[in-house]
């Protein structure tokens, strides 16, 4: 009996593999196109001590993106304190290389254009 259904899985394997790739495809589109959210950012400064040192805590009341896919860093920038729900919508909103923001941000560029950006947390 096994072997009968070995013999069956091997001759249609193709059929097998494609089907399970088109149900996978199927439901990824489905939970993505019903499961939309809607993202506003907001931050206020607060400041708190933290092992002897001063410490700036931002507090995010609450962070919803209207876009899919994977999460994204909140960034602020420093000088104006205007708050991104992307690395990306801050460049293009502040007309700056993308890259060179990133580079900023992980610590290899001092600042970009004369501006200091940080990273508040992640938006889902």
């Amino acid at each position: 009996m096994l072997d009968r259904v070995l013999i069956h899985l091997r001759k249609h394997k193709r059929l097998y593999i494609v089907g399970s790739l088109a149900a996978v495809a199927g439901f990824v589109w489905y939970t993505r196109s019903n499961l939309r959210v809607s993202i506003t950012a907001t931050a206020s400064g607060s400041q708190s001590i933290a092992a002897g040192k001063n410490v700036m805590m931002y507090k995010v009341n609450y962070i919803t993106a209207d876009r899919q896919g994977p999460p994204s860093w909140v960034v602020r920038c420093k000088e104006t304190g205007d708050v991104f729900t992307s690395q990306r919508s801050a460049a293009l909103n502040m007309e700056l290389p993308q890259n060179l923001l990133s580079e900023h941000l992980n610590g290899r560029r001092p600042d970009v254009a004369g501006n200091h950006f940080e990273r508040l947390c992640l938006a889902a």
